[in-house]
């Protein structure tokens, strides 16, 4: 396996967990082949690929994500805007 296709593995993985991805979990998905210097190797090439577009690749103390950049919070506040809480009638009668 070339590391083309590592990356692209890795990118669909990134993408795809709804957990960050640990290098050893990665490197278990690939049945160890690569190895893990290979994998953290492909992935801060994936950060560097990444660098100019809207996510941003980042490690954590729980693994490798993929995250919004900053500059864009306020596009994303406006896809999934806050509404205030509906309280029951019940609920309010009760506090009441």
């Amino acid at each position: 396996m070339d590391k083309k296709e590592i990356k692209v593995i890795l990118e669909a993985l990134l993408l795809a967990s709804e957990t960050p991805l640990t290098i050893k979990k990665a490197n278990a998905i690939f049945d160890s082949e690569p190895g893990l210097k290979m994998i953290e190797n492909c992935l801060m090439e994936i950060q560097v690929d990444w660098k100019d577009r809207g996510l941003d690749l980042v490690s954590t103390s729980l693994g490798w994500r993929f995250q919004t950049k900053g500059r864009y919070s306020d596009y994303m506040q406006r896809l999934h805007p806050e509404r205030p809480t509906k309280h029951s009638r019940a609920l309010l009668e009760t506090l009441a």
